[in-house]
C-alpha cells in the first residue's frame, strides 16, 4: 500500500523510536481525514508516541482535529506538539487533551505557543488534568495577545482555583481578546 507524506513520515518515526503505531492516525492520513480521535486506547499513548504523532503534524496533511484525550503523556508530547503546529500553521484547528494529567508546565508551553500567534488553534480542550493558576496564568496572558485566534478554551476540573479564575477574567476583559466559549466547571 502506498502511504500519503504524512503517514510515512510517522511510520518512520515510529519504528525509529520503536513507537506504538496508531492504526487511525495512518488510515486518516492516507484518507485525506479531517478528524482523528487517538483517545481511550487500550495502551495509552506516551511522551514518545506523541513525539511521533507531531512529527508527521509538521508535513502537510488534512488533519484539523485531533483528539487526544485520556492518554498518559505530558510535557514532553505537548511541546512536541505546540512546536509541530507552529512549524505547520492553519492546519490543526481544534486539540483536545483532556485527562492526561497535564501539569502546570505544560500548560505554560501551550500558553507561550498560543501567544506567539503561529499555533492556529480555535479550540483548546485542557479538561481535566491537574493545571493550577500557574499554568493558567500563561493561558491567560495569550488570550491578551491580539494574534492568538483561540475561541474556546475548556478547563474543567482543574486546579485553577479564585487566583487563577482572576487572571482569566482580566484576560476576557481585554479588548483584544477572541474567546467566545470558557469553560471552568469543577474547578
Amino acid at each position: 500500500m502506498r502511504h500519503s507524506t504524512a503517514a510515512s513520515v510517522y511510520l518512520s518515526a515510529c519504528n525509529r523510536e520503536h513507537a506504538e503505531c496508531a492504526l487511525e492516525l495512518i488510515g486518516a492520513f492516507n484518507a485525506n481525514g479531517t478528524e482523528v480521535v487517538l483517545s481511550e486506547r487500550a495502551r495509552p499513548l506516551s511522551d514518545v508516541d506523541v513525539v511521533c504523532v507531531a512529527e508527521a503534524l509538521r508535513v502537510s496533511h488534512s488533519l484539523r482535529m485531533i483528539n487526544l484525550e485520556e492518554n498518559s503523556f505530558g510535557l514532553l508530547g505537548v511541546q512536541a506538539l505546540c512546536d509541530a503546529l507552529m512549524s505547520n500553521p492553519g492546519h490543526v484547528r481544534e486539540l483536545r487533551l483532556g485527562r492526561n494529567k497535564l501539569t502546570d508546565p505544560a500548560a505554560t508551553s501551550l500558553g507561550n505557543a498560543l501567544a506567539s500567534g503561529s499555533l492556529g488553534l480555535k479550540v483548546l480542550d485542557l479538561s481535566e488534568n491537574t493545571i493550577s493558576k500557574a499554568g493558567v496564568t500563561s493561558l491567560a496572558a495569550a488570550l491578551d495577545v491580539k494574534t492568538c485566534a483561540l475561541s474556546t478554551l475548556d478547563l474543567t476540573s482543574n486546579r485553577i482555583g479564585p487566583q487563577g479564575g482572576q487572571e482569566l477574567c482580566r484576560a476576557l476583559l481585554h479588548p483584544t481578546c477572541t474567546l467566545q466559549r470558557l469553560n471552568l466547571r469543577h474547578n
